[in-house]
């Protein structure tokens, strides 16, 4: 299987975390050895205001880009095995995790959601968890809604099908599957929902091989290469040559 990879971005989003955790460690110490001194109390405040907001930034890119599981990475792994037909391109293209098959295109909707969950009716709940908020901060990632992401994610490759390669969009099959990548964290309920497209990375290769693909089309040779070219277009010249 071949994995195309914004690396550019991942490092800049990366880069961010760290570099704004920093600057906030560093603004929060001086801002309480400000303090001491009565005449620059509001300044302190000022300092430690500010902290929080870039420490709040930091932490934000670093749940998602630094602490593991990360996904490309994960979804590299868990769909290592594939042939070289099946490209999974991370952060490029209309969906940040696409993977072109032979039998067409499948957004992965990645979930780093950590806790309890439960599905009522394809309707979410997720529970509230100091933990996750001792653990994450105010930014980790919410539940959200799972199926209308899906919906989302479908709905946004399409279009860009239609924009990109008309002449074979209606040729070419889109399914969505939402990937929760870190299931030891997590507590799922599921209560009449449709499950078919909810798993976990160990089992994302089953779900696509026994679940989405057996409905999907298989692409003519000629539409298969036009949604790739059309893909690759994404992508600089140099990763394409690596």
């Amino acid at each position: 299987m071949k994995v195309y990879t914004n690396e550019p971005l991942v490092a800049r989003r990366r880069k961010i975390g760290t570099v704004a955790g920093f600057v906030s460690l560093v603004m929060l110490f001086v801002a309480i050895f400000v303090s001491f001194r009565p005449n620059l109390i509001a300044h302190a405040y000022t300092l430690a205001i500010t902290a929080l907001i870039i420490g709040t930034v930091g932490t934000y890119h670093i749940n998602r880009w630094v602490r593991p599981p990360v996904a490309e990475t994960t979804l590299a792994a868990a769909l290592k095995g594939f042939d070289r037909k099946h490209v999974l391109y991370n952060y490029y293209g209309p969906w940040p995790h696409l993977l072109l098959t032979p039998n067409g295109l499948v957004a992965i909707v990645v979930k780093r959601y950590e806790g309890r969950a439960r599905c009522q009716n394809n309707r979410w709940h997720g529970a509230f968890s100091f933990w996750r908020l001792y653990s994450r901060g105010l930014t980790a990632e919410r539940l959200g809604q799972p199926h209308q992401e899906a919906d989302r994610a479908r709905q946004a490759v399409k279009a860009w099908l239609r924009d990109h390669v008309p002449e074979h969009a209606d040729q070419v099959s889109v399914e969505a599957v939402v990937v929760f990548l870190n299931p030891q964290k997590l507590e799922l309920e599921m209560e009449g929902c449709q499950d078919d497209i909810i798993t976990f990375p160990k089992k994302l290769k089953t779900v696509l091989r026994k679940r989405l693909m057996p409905r999907m089309k298989r692409l003519p040779p000629e539409t298969y290469r036009a949604v790739r070219d059309a893909l690759e277009r994404t992508i600089p010249d140099q990763e394409r040559a690596s």
